[in-house]
């Protein structure tokens, strides 16, 4: 659900110090993986929303011209070295 929503958490670990990996993997060990009923219905249900769906929509507009803008941005010449 994190990757649709934001930040997806693989990048975390190829950016994470070795120590700090290492203490959340020996915490993932210690649970069964078990998501609960409220956990589930609090992601679930904003999904069939159609509030939560525009939203969605118009923030993934804004993602997009911001998008564009920087690539366009970055695609213009500076100038030539003098």
């Amino acid at each position: 659900m994190s990757k649709h929503l934001g930040v997806d958490p693989r990048w975390a670990v190829r950016g994470t110090d070795p120590a700090t990996l290492a203490r959340h993997d020996g915490r993932m060990l210690m649970t069964s993986g078990w998501v609960s009923r409220v956990l589930q219905e609090t992601v679930a249900l904003p999904l069939v929303d159609e509030a939560v769906g525009r939203r969605v929509r118009e923030v993934g507009q804004t993602y997009t011209e911001r998008r564009s803008a920087l690539v366009g941005a970055l695609e213009r010449p500076t100038g030539a070295a003098g």
